[in-house]
């Protein structure tokens, strides 16, 4: 009985601090109590970090260089899916992950389908670890990101801006599905914040 209550109380406060408010940069998260639809708008740091490679440019000169060494072609259409991967399916899981959440009485719903929603959820992606698959020998894909939420028809209103929040994805044989599954982690993730601090 001991061992099981120890267990425990070693793992509570783990659960406990992934529950708990991200930390306000500007305002306050209860200024938005009520508010149940949100725009919703994506934005990717012109200084992205990938690890190991240090900034996102660098990351795609080598992969461009290494694929083209390999397959004369390979590493342009490379660098061209790392931007379009974006919209067609890195925005689209986040989405999808967000709205797998919900709680009985309250659904909070993004779209970029709500130009007249009062206030604006800005993501702006600041790192993308892409990880790797190599068989037996895998990592997941990492995000560090955070959210902005503004009146849209005032940007410069800011009600709530976040320190960094996390996103870890599934391991796969691509980065299209790792980084996916890592968006679709942080919309999750943002999603329970909103419904259940405001």
């Amino acid at each position: 009985m001991r061992k099981i209550l120890f267990c425990f109380l070693m793992a509570f406060p783990i659960v406990f601090l992934a529950a708990q408010n991200y930390k306000a940069v500007t305002g306050s998260i209860k200024s938005l109590e009520k508010v149940r639809e949100y725009n919703i708008e994506f934005e990717y740091a012109d200084d992205m970090q990938v690890p190991n490679f240090g900034s996102e440019k660098n990351y795609l000169e080598k992969q461009v260089e290494k694929r083209e060494r390999l397959k004369v072609g390979s590493g342009e259409k490379f660098r061209r899916e790392w931007f379009e991967n974006r919209q067609s399916h890195f925005e689209p899981s986040f989405l999808e992950g967000f709205h797998k959440f919900e709680l009985k009485k309250k659904k909070i719903s993004i779209s970029r389908d709500h130009p007249n929603a009062k206030y604006t959820i800005s993501v702006k992606t600041h790192l993308i670890y892409p990880g790797y698959y190599l068989g037996i020998v895998l990592e997941h894909a990492k995000l560090e990101a955070t959210i902005t939420i503004f009146e849209t028809a005032n940007p410069s209103n800011v009600l709530y801006s976040s320190e960094i929040i996390h996103g870890e994805g599934l391991s796969g044989d691509s980065d299209q599905f790792r980084i996916g599954t890592a968006y679709s982690d942080l919309g999750n993730w943002i999603s329970k914040f909103l419904h259940r601090k405001t």
